[in-house]
């Protein structure tokens, strides 16, 4: 989830930015605004062409999430997962350079920067669950501009908005982070949201998932009882052992 700060007329701009990882915001921050949801899926971008099944063993994937390391090495286990660091340019770069086969990177970032031409093979969700917030742009203003705080929330996607606080709210009872193994989609039905969490130990072997429905008006309260659930099943050591 990125984020962008809004600040009235005469504001300084001496304030952190939010981490998009972080699920609490900077004290003196509060979102104003969820724009609509960008593709949440993860993408492959092969120097070969083709799909992952397609590569040969021990060929080299890419990535820095554990999120995503977790569930290649699970599903694709000929495939030896190695990381990478920048932005996203400069990951291209060095799988034009050849360090590495492939790399998994977000449809939207390859969108945002025009490079959705590169992709070889969009992953389902089933294969990939995406980061909580993923494709998803907030805008945070100051708590105390309650004059732009309510100018900006006319910005909002309610879609956007109810999918985005389900997920964010499992985040947050997980006490995970953006480097956590963590996968969440929130998906919004006529008249509920489903929220399907799953958390998965470094290697891949060992996972925990929920998929729960809740009204609209409960989505929070939804977020909370799917990391409930996931915690009763063992979520806890599976985070802490991605941290060790």
């Amino acid at each position: 989830m990125a984020s962008t700060v809004l600040r009235g007329p005469g504001r300084s701009n001496a304030l952190r930015l939010p981490d998009p990882g972080d699920v609490a915001l900077p004290e003196g921050l509060t979102i104003a605004a969820y724009l609509p949801r960008e593709d949440v899926h993860d993408a492959v971008v092969s120097r070969h062409g083709g799909t992952l099944d397609d590569l040969p063993a021990d060929a080299t994937v890419a990535t820095s999430s554990p999120r995503r390391r977790a569930q290649l090495t699970a599903r694709w286990p000929h495939l030896r997962v190695t990381a990478v660091r920048g932005n996203t340019n400069t990951r291209l770069r060095k799988l034009d350079l050849g360090e590495c086969d492939a790399m998994i990177l977000a449809v939207a970032g390859l969108r945002r920067i025009g490079q959705t031409a590169r992709i070889t093979q969009v992953l389902p969700v089933e294969d990939m669950l995406p980061a909580v917030g993923a494709g998803t742009i907030v805008v945070t203003t100051r708590t105390s501009d309650t004059a732009t705080t309510r100018l900006v929330a006319q910005l909002t996607d309610p879609a956007t908005a109810l999918a985005a606080t389900a997920e964010r709210a499992m985040l947050r009872a997980l006490t995970g982070h953006c480097h956590s193994p963590i996968g969440g989609l929130a998906q919004v039905e006529s008249n509920a949201v489903r929220l399907h969490g799953a958390v998965y130990s470094p290697d891949g072997a060992k996972q925990v998932t929920a998929i729960m429905r809740g009204p609209h008006s409960d989505a929070d309260d939804l977020g909370r009882r799917v990391a409930d659930a996931l915690l009763r099943a063992g979520a806890r050591d599976l985070i802490a052992s991605a941290a060790s």
